[in-house]
């Protein structure tokens, strides 16, 4: 997202020497924190009672409210009505930008690290013959609703650099709701057909602060103090819907599922900035407050994947996932103040699962899954560009009536993100510098 300067009422000070840097400095806060993270699952979140647990390799099984997310076509097979809430009990966040912040000799780094709760999903599935005790045959359609949190991404920071003279504070909250209805269809007795549609509500809001004070010890042309002070905010809400199908042929004990998903369109969108900034220097001063209200635009790439499964109802379960995105660009605002260029490249990711029980009631269950970055890592509008891997872990207890479970995922990767670098040759360029984020939650 690009940051708005100084105005031109103050052009005549600007252009001397140390205020072309300042300048140039009252944007460096927040040029390295443009997570344009609209567009893409931020963190992928194994959803879902079972599939929160297996590494969200769901495609093949999904025969429960999760289905509803990854393959609709399964719901169809679920064993009766179903209704299924699942959330984090908390959630820990260590998230750390190496080399962030870079003005002349002054360096350093920004780390968050949080604990934090949200719901994560909501589903019911209503199969037509479930409450038809009389007959024993199933009948052909199931109904689902589901309300999904599949990516959340927070950021806060405070940091202080050459003792107190330099303070930066970063606080950046994204996430989306999926919300819609499902419906399936038995063509065969062992094969289905399935789809959902679902609502896009994205959220996000990034707050920047910055006071700092420069003396010849940060950049040695200077001739005194100068201060610079600059806040920044940004707001975006989206709504869009996109549309979600699958397939699922299940001739026991193997299960097979396809599923695709449309890019997303968006019905609106509304947004606004405010960019404050200071500048004092000798006997000059400049300041500058702007305000924007604009249009965000979202789009999501669309979607194709298989997944496989092995399945010994109430002794083991082996599966895996395989899924293709497409890729896409575009401007994620109408008005150029705001608007920053969007590009994902084409990725392919994997998950994998397993479950054993060790009790006829008591299920064991453990998961891998891969996030890699779609964001292009030569677009300097690009948010942090990051390979993302994740473990799951977890058990349940599961009667006639209900079912309870618990799961850890872990998410770890490494990657880099496009940051503001000020040198003394008064170059102002974007750098690549390495960011490691690693994120637990337990369900």
């Amino acid at each position: 997202m690009r940051r708005a300067g100084f105005s031109s009422e103050n052009r005549a000070d600007a252009e001397t020497g140390p205020f072309v840097f300042a300048r140039i400095a009252a944007a460096a806060a927040f040029l390295f924190v443009a997570a344009d993270a609209g567009a893409q699952e931020v963190y992928t979140y194994a959803l879902g009672e079972r599939a929160s647990a297996m590494g969200g390799a769901y495609i093949a099984l999904a025969d429960d409210a999760s289905g509803c997310y990854y393959n609709p076509a399964g719901i169809a097979f679920a064993e009766s009505l179903r209704f299924s809430v699942t959330g984090n009990v908390y959630g820990y966040s260590h998230i750390k930008y190496k080399n962030a912040f870079q003005v002349g000799d002054l360096s350093g780094d920004l780390e968050s690290e949080m604990y934090y709760a949200h719901p994560q999903s909501f589903g019911t599935v209503y199969r037509f013959d479930a409450l038809k005790f009389e007959d024993p045959l199933p009948q052909r359609q199931a109904f689902g609703f589901s309300i999904m949190v599949p990516d959340r991404y927070v950021f806060r920071d405070l940091a202080s650099y050459r003792g107190e003279r330099h303070q930066l504070s970063i606080s950046e909250d994204v996430q989306t709701y999926w919300f819609g209805p499902s419906y399936a269809y038995r063509l065969r007795s062992r094969l289905s057909a399935g789809a959902t549609l679902y609502g896009l509500f994205g959220q996000e809001n990034v707050r920047s602060n910055w006071q700092g004070e420069f003396t010849d010890e940060d950049l040695s042309f200077l001739d005194g103090r100068m201060d610079i002070g600059s806040y920044y905010e940004e707001n975006r809400t989206t709504f869009g819907i996109l549309l979600l199908g699958g397939l699922l042929y299940a001739p026991q004990p193997w299960r097979l599922g396809l599923v695709a998903r449309t890019p997303s369109t968006q019905l609106f969108g509304k947004g606004d900035a405010t960019n404050n900034s200071f500048l004092g220097y000798q006997t000059s001063h400049a300041s500058d407050q702007d305000y924007v209200k604009f249009e965000p635009k979202r789009e999501d790439p669309w979607l194709v994947g298989g997944g496989l499964a092995y399945e010994r109802p109430q002794q083991f379960t082996l599966s895996a996932d395989a899924l293709y995105t497409g890729g896409l660009s575009y401007d994620d605002a109408d008005k150029e103040e705001a608007a920053s260029r969007v590009k994902l490249n084409p990725v392919t990711n994997v998950r994998a699962g397993a479950e054993y029980y060790v009790s006829p009631v008591v299920p064991l269950r453990a998961g891998f899954f891969t996030n890699f970055a779609k964001e292009d890592p030569d677009n300097e509008d690009s948010g942090p560009v990051l390979d993302l891997y994740g473990v799951t872990a977890g058990a349940g207890v599961q009667h006639r009536q209900f079912t309870m479970a618990f799961a850890v995922n872990y998410v770890f990767g490494s990657g880099h993100a496009w940051v503001t670098a000020l040198r003394e040759k008064r170059r102002h360029r974007r750098r690549r510098r390495r960011t490691h984020r690693r994120r637990r939650g337990n369900h």
